[in-house]
């Protein structure tokens, strides 16, 4: 039977950082710079050593709130009692930042040019690597632009996203429903850089990898198996 494979966006397929320090500085601050290098330098180092702890757009509110109070170190300990705290002031910070992109992507070449395709996946540009779903918290708008842009939007085999719900558990239920996988039965690998992401769908009987490219942050605790290309991974198709 054919083993299903699916991946994550940010960080696995895309390092899209510069553009979304971007989008979220000018949401958070109401500014409109263009990119990084337009900002305070220890703004962008802040947010790019802590961007592991982001999961959906709204997340990045708390790297600038923290980074605002002189908040040295997060963990994920301390980026969940921030999160706590701000419920309230995040009220209209997913909406700005989304109305920010989208004002962004009218230049589209510009906008693009804030993203790189990880070398570690470019196999997927491979005619001999296999279809795949994306699944992530990324919007699909974006997804589909950057795809066509790198060049495997013809690889995807769907694109399970915000739209649909900001938990990958539910994501993948989705998945499976549409696509009629039974995942107890084929085998499904899921590839992400977010080690939460991984753990939230460890009910599941998946195949998990953590891509150590991407914004993986600390690996002391890991328990999931760490790859450094998709070439690790090994297809056992029959």
């Amino acid at each position: 039977m054919q083993t299903v494979l699916c991946l994550d966006f940010d960080g696995v397929l895309c390092d899209s950082i510069d553009e979304c320090f971007v989008t979220g500085y000018n949401a958070y601050y109401s500014a409109k710079i263009n990119t990084p290098v337009e900002a305070p330098t220890e703004n962008y180092r802040f947010f790019c050593h802590h961007r592991y702890l982001v999961a959906p757009a709204d997340d990045f509110f708390l790297l600038f709130y923290a980074f605002e109070r002189g908040i040295g170190e997060l963990n994920r300990g301390t980026f969940e009692q921030l999160k706590a705290l701000t419920i309230p002031m995040r009220a209209n910070f997913t909406s700005n930042f989304f109305q920010n992109r989208n004002t962004r992507k009218q230049e589209l070449t510009h906008w693009a040019s804030l993203h790189r395709m990880y070398q570690q996946s470019s196999l997927v540009l491979l005619d001999t690597f296999p279809k795949f779903y994306i699944v992530t918290t990324k919007d699909r708008d974006s997804i589909e632009r950057l795809a066509a842009v790198h060049g495997y939007a013809h690889k995807l085999l769907g694109i399970y996203s915000r739209e649909i719900s900001v938990d990958k558990l539910t994501l993948f239920e989705n998945l499976f429903s549409d696509a009629n996988i039974n995942p107890a039965n084929q085998r499904v690998i899921f590839v992400d850089d977010n080690q939460e992401h991984l753990e939230k769908v460890r009910i599941l009987p998946l195949d998990l990898f953590l891509a150590g490219w991407g914004y993986t942050g600390p690996l002391n605790d890991c328990t999931f198996p760490v790859i450094q290309s998709l070439s690790q991974i090994e297809f056992h198709n029959g």
